[in-house]
């Protein structure tokens, strides 16, 4: 689908009454899906189904390897059925293409985990969220703060690195395309503002031999930015500075001629964005560059990456 396609999706309501209502109905019982894709996979009856192969597994030897009943094997394989992630090939069952992307795919599998550890409990909260202007999902999460970015470093390591998996899906893939562009102005310095755990500095340092940067994010971040700082021995070359933007203007060092900002304005409100934005402009020169990565939903190549954003 082309982007044209896709922002002409926003705008005309073109799909029959009978495709709106199986979509309406997909919505519904989304979250008995997603749950039924968890216990597949928990107890191991996907991952078996995907490695049988072209012959597929029958249900007998399902319930054997798996250690569950007919009545539980039956009710998540109808399931998958039902919703196109295993099909079946005369008494077996075979991996589906949907199957096989919830199993494989290195970003599908991000995305499965940052639903199931940050956001499926948590979004009960969010009409209390949206109301209060307060993240009260956080309460789903077993932490406090006032943000959700100052306690990401604090959380159970399990849900910690399901949101780096989910953040790096989305930020790795676009580094090699950008570093071109940000360094055919030769920076010699770039402030890296929501710097997260240093992957971009790190590679803004593979790219350019003398380059430095400097990270600015959450104390907890910076804690994390300094631990990969350390392990690759770059304590010379970039430096990290907790602060919060919220709170104050960045902290821009004074000789930074390149600002960075990845998938970090769209964390906040529009008055939260034109507030940094402000603060940034009063720290730099006019001869400082300002880059700003950023997904747009009607930007996308294809559909799903649309419907994800």
């Amino acid at each position: 689908m082309s982007m044209d396609k896709i922002e002409a999706f926003y705008h005309f309501d073109d799909i029959s009454a009978v495709d709106a209502r199986a979509e309406a109905d997909k919505i519904i019982f989304a979250p008995i899906v997603f749950n039924s894709v968890i216990s597949l996979n928990e107890l191991g009856i996907l991952p078996l189904i995907g490695s049988s192969g072209e012959d597929g597994i029958s249900l007998d030897k399902i319930m054997s390897h798996c250690g569950v009943s007919r009545y539980a094997a039956m009710i998540l394989l109808q399931m998958a059925l039902g919703a196109g992630i295993v099909k079946k090939h005369e008494d077996n069952y075979i991996l589906g293409k949907i199957g096989y992307f919830l199993l494989e795919d290195y970003t599908t599998k991000a995305n499965l985990d940052f639903v199931r550890d940050i956001c499926y409990d948590s979004m009960k909260y969010l009409t209390e969220s949206l109301s209060s202007g307060k993240p009260a999902g956080l309460k789903a999460l077993d932490v406090e703060g006032e943000t959700l970015y100052q306690v990401l470093s604090v959380l159970p390591e399990k849900r910690k690195k399901s949101w780096q998996a989910f953040d790096h899906a989305y930020s790795d893939i676009s580094f090699d395309k950008v570093l071109e562009t940000v360094f055919s102005r030769k920076p010699e310095h770039i402030a890296d503002i929501g710097g997260n755990t240093g992957r971009w500095a790190l590679k803004c340092t593979e790219y350019d031999k003398d380059v430095k940067v400097t990270i600015i994010d959450m104390p907890g971040q910076v804690k994390m930015a300094e631990k990969t700082i350390k392990e690759h021995g770059l304590e010379e070359r970039i430096n990290a500075i907790p602060a919060n933007v919220l709170a104050a203007a960045p902290p821009i060092p004074s000789d930074a001629d390149a600002v960075w900002m990845s998938q970090f304005l769209d964390c906040f409100s529009l008055e939260e964005i034109t507030m940094i934005s402000s603060g940034i402009s009063d720290r730099i020169s006019c001869n400082t560059d300002v880059y700003v990565l950023e997904p747009l939903i009607d930007r996308q190549q294809y559909q799903a990456s649309s419907y994800c954003l």
